[in-house]
């Protein structure tokens, strides 16, 4: 997902490869129209008593009967689709509906999205692994998105207003004289959903103050004699 999905969220249609109960037959791996028997053997239970030795002497165990897989009925023509199986490999198209807020790493379940179970039973789920794709422009810790505005010494030392970038669109923020690197302001509501609750985080602007490093002659003599007004000795 990029990071406007992951903090609005957003509705994914993708295709898996994956084992999908038959449909022609639903699953009973039985070609429509064939006669269901049941099983001789396990007599429809599906499972045959065995006898093994052990330490402990003859134990008795229930395993799975061999003459029907466990199903308990033979029909008695298999599906030619899937080959008894009541399932196969298919391309399958799915829909997931990623909620806002969620975060790079989390797990998404899509309950019956896996793969077919045996002989018409339930599918079992699907856990998406969410992958966010970085952003230059933000960063984001817990609910709160994080950005940079880059001032020059005269607006910082001046004041001045900027228009920041946020997920919202543009938002003018007022810089106050005297402003230092560093600083960070506050936009309310302007950060990323909260997954479990209402409400949103903040969108927190940290000012930085970059210096110069080339400075022309004019600006240089202008920087001079402010120093000299502030006491300051500045090398040649």
């Amino acid at each position: 997902l990029n990071f406007r999905d992951e903090v609005f969220g957003v509705t994914k249609d993708f295709s898996l490869y994956k084992e999908a109960t038959c449909e022609k037959c639903d699953g009973n791996g039985a070609e429509p129209g064939a006669k269901v028997t049941t099983c001789s053997t396990c007599k429809g239970s599906g499972q045959v008593q065995r006898v093994v030795n052990s330490i402990f002497g003859q134990v008795a165990q229930a395993v799975v009967c061999s003459t029907c897989d466990g199903q308990g009925s033979i029909p008695s023509q298999k599906c030619k689709t899937c080959g008894g199986d009541g399932k196969l490999k298919r391309d399958t198209n799915i829909k997931v509906n990623v909620p806002a807020g969620i975060d790079d790493g989390e797990t998404l379940r899509l309950q019956n999205q896996g793969e077919a179970g045996e002989r018409g039973a339930g599918a079992g789920d699907l856990y998406l692994r969410i992958r966010i794709t970085p952003d230059v422009r933000y960063k984001r810790k817990g609910a709160d998105i994080l950005s940079e505005v880059h001032l020059g010494i005269a607006s910082a030392a001046l004041g001045t207003k900027v228009e920041v970038e946020t997920l919202d669109g543009l938002v003018s923020v007022k810089i106050p004289a005297g402003t230092q690197s560093g600083k960070v302001f506050r936009l309310g509501d302007k950060g990323v959903p909260h997954l479990r609750k209402r409400g949103r985080g903040d969108h927190l602007v940290t000012v930085v103050v970059d210096t110069p490093r080339k400075i022309s002659g004019e600006r240089k003599k202008l920087l001079k004699k402010l120093a000299e007004l502030e006491g300051e000795t500045v090398e040649e």
